[in-house]
């Protein structure tokens, strides 16, 4: 791992000792403490920020794969619901349950959140507004007037 003033895991007055020690004081050895020593420490250190900025990017990888898939399933159980409602017209018991639902309490999910929207999650969305729009539920109030004539 290269040195750097901002993200360096190791303060940069021990890397100036280890340097001093790489030069200097080489041929120096105190009780424990060396070249050797000193520089196999600085390297331990810097694979271990490299491991932990690895792990860090997989951590954040998985979180915006979670909220992708967080955010479909939020996306097709609106849509499950709105079928489900629909399906349940005629069945009182049936409906007062899927009524009972109440996905609006969970809130949806955000892309900052919980990671991006997909293209395909979009585009669901989209089919769910559209097919959502054009179903009418049927009238339970009086006859419409072409079936009161036959």
């Amino acid at each position: 791992m290269a040195s750097n003033i901002d993200n360096d895991p190791i303060a940069q007055p021990v890397r100036t000792l280890v340097e001093l020690f790489g030069a200097h004081l080489a041929d120096v050895q105190f009780p424990g403490v060396d070249h050797q020593v000193l520089a196999s420490l600085t390297t331990r250190v810097d694979d271990s920020a490299t491991q932990l900025q690895q792990a860090k990017a997989q951590v954040q990888a998985a979180e915006e794969a979670l909220g992708a898939a967080r955010a479909q399933l939020y996306i097709k159980a609106e849509q499950a619901l709105a079928y489900a409602r629909i399906y349940a017209a005629n069945d009182p018991s049936l409906l007062a349950r899927l009524n009972d639902v109440s996905l609006a309490k969970l809130g949806k999910p955000t892309a900052k959140a919980d990671g991006p929207k997909t293209k395909k999650a979009e585009s669901d969305a989209g089919i769910m507004r559209k097919k959502t729009k054009k179903v009418e539920m049927p009238a339970e109030t009086e006859a419409s007037p072409q079936a009161q004539a036959d």
